[in-house]
């Protein structure tokens, strides 16, 4: 049976989403939740005409609802998909109180700076370039993966026709972001004859890059952009920046073989005068990328590994979850997916190794506190007193009802220290052990370092439960130093950390 997936998104014709949207219905039971493009839209994007992928149920995100209510009759998904899309609006508010595994994809992390905010509601995150993992993780998402963007075979494939110029590129190189990408452009017309066009997109896109002998590429942020594969795809020998190789260019190809990497303008030059003057090369080298690229690089690929990568964490017990309201005062009914090494701090769980293992804990280590040693039976570890110097963990459980301030000061101490960044905390606490707001409880969660995911209805013994997950440090200073680095035109790094609210 196909698995169930729903994916939320905002389909457009030209970006990522669309692909992804494909590969999904042809490899798993689809719904898609969200917002096309009008024909107004279309045309500002510079894209009029294009049909994008369609959506099932058309729904804004803008405001909160009711996900489930709004499936069909009887159609639950196994997995919903949160694709982050151009500019990287918000998606679907309520998804951290899902019933099943949910998982999100962010390309533009370098800019689309609300997505931190969205990957750490979701249980995995899939991230299309590699150097984002560390600053997701820090940022509060705990289960990170690196996926790289991919082609579409259906959509880029070698288009008829001689090349009448030697290099051809498709692409944007009038926005200051990709000011570099024109100087290289000119310095490339200066010995070549270059064919470059803008907003092109579907066959148009084939068209375009059959026009040269080379392809040309250049990721503006050293990121693996779509280009890189969709010219491969094309069959044109592909010629592309070596600093993507920060983001695992290397690692997915080998240059002079499926590529050729230039660093800096001369090297460019010389790199394309070489190949112009070698055609058996040029021709091998793009039958080697095409092939890599269908072999292992496409949209489906990707679709699979996310499929995969989740089911690998499944627990039995996982499909007879529900949502948040009939979860009762158990704190273990409140676990997220794939709670890895969980530790119970003053054993408020009350379950036993063999019960948390079908809810996915790969180790129960319970924290006794002093409190005798009945339990020690139930335990993957148990510890008799305080945690070990050392000791990491993915979940940390403490409930604080009924007992002091301390005893949850301390817990939360503890907590801060023993999880993996980005890891799951799980607090039950009395009604007046918080501030009474939620968004004042919110504040108060953040200032012990933790990021609110979810928070429980409030429970018929008084209290409530909340979700969160651990950040050690701010985006905004994240923000600041990454485009310090990348020193993005027209991007000030220092106005840019003033404008970012502390809270992210």
């Amino acid at each position: 049976m196909a698995v169930r997936v729903c994916v939320l998104a905002r389909p457009c014709p030209g970006s990522w989403v669309d692909p992804y949207v494909a590969a999904f219905r042809r490899c798993c039971d689809t719904l898609v939740v969200g917002e096309a493009p009008g024909a107004e839209k279309l045309a500002e994007m510079n894209r009029p005409g294009l049909a994008g992928e369609r959506v099932d149920i058309p729904c804004g995100f803008d405001q909160p609802f009711d996900l489930l209510a709004r499936l069909p009759e009887g159609w639950r998904p196994d997995l919903v998909v949160g694709i982050s899309g151009l500019g990287g609006a918000p998606l679907y508010p309520g998804v951290a109180a899902l019933p099943c595994p949910t998982a999100f994809l962010t390309i533009d992390t370098w800019q689309c700076l609300y997505d931190y905010s969205e990957a750490r509601q979701y249980d995995f995150v899939f991230a299309a370039q590699r150097s984002f993992l560390p600053r997701l993780h820090d940022a509060g998402s705990h289960r990170v993966h690196w996926l790289p963007l991919a082609c579409d075979p259906e959509a880029h494939a070698p288009a008829p026709g001689a090349p009448t110029h030697d290099i051809a590129f498709a692409g944007s190189f009038s926005q200051p972001v990709h000011a570099r990408r024109r100087q290289l452009l000119e310095a490339l017309g200066v010995r070549f004859s270059v064919f470059a066009e803008e907003n092109v997109f579907g066959p148009a896109l084939n068209a375009a890059m059959a026009r040269g002998r080379l392809a040309f590429n250049h990721c503006a942020v050293r990121e693996v952009n779509m280009r890189v594969f969709e010219a491969m795809a094309m069959g044109r020998p592909l010629l592309n920046n070596a600093e993507a190789a920060d983001n695992g260019l290397l690692d997915l190809f080998e240059d002079g073989a499926h590529l050729a990497l230039y660093d800096g303008e001369s090297d460019l030059i010389d790199r394309a005068a070489a190949l112009l003057a070698d055609e058996p090369a040029r021709r091998r080298m793009a039958e080697a990328g095409r092939a890599r690229v269908l072999a292992e690089h496409t949209y489906d690929h990707r679709v699979a590994t996310v499929i995969d990568t989740i089911a690998a964490h499944r627990a039995p017990d996982h499909d007879t979850r529900h949502g948040w309201a009939c979860r009762g005062t158990r704190l273990h009914a409140y676990l997220p997916w794939a709670p890895g090494v969980l530790v119970d701090y003053g054993l408020g769980l009350r379950a036993s190794r063999i019960a948390l293992r079908r809810r996915g804990v790969t180790e129960y280590v319970g924290c006794a506190l002093g409190q005798g040693d009945t339990r020690r039976a139930s335990c993957d570890t148990f510890l008799a007193e305080g945690l070990p110097p050392g000791e990491t963990a993915d979940t940390f459980a403490v409930d604080a009802r009924g007992r002091d301030g301390a005893f949850l000061e301390e817990g939360l101490r503890a907590a801060r220290a023993v999880l993996v960044p980005g890891g799951n905390l799980l607090l039950a606490v009395d009604t007046g052990q918080a501030a009474a707001t939620g968004e004042a409880r919110a504040a108060w969660l953040l200032a012990h370092g933790f990021h609110r995911r979810f928070e429980s209805l409030p429970l018929e013994n008084g209290g409530f439960i909340l979700g969160g997950r651990k950040r050690t440090r701010a985006l905004r200073d994240m923000a600041r130093e990454l485009y310090a680095v990348l020193a993005v035109p027209g991007v000030d790094p220092e106005e840019l950390h003033a404008r970012i609210p502390a809270s992210w």
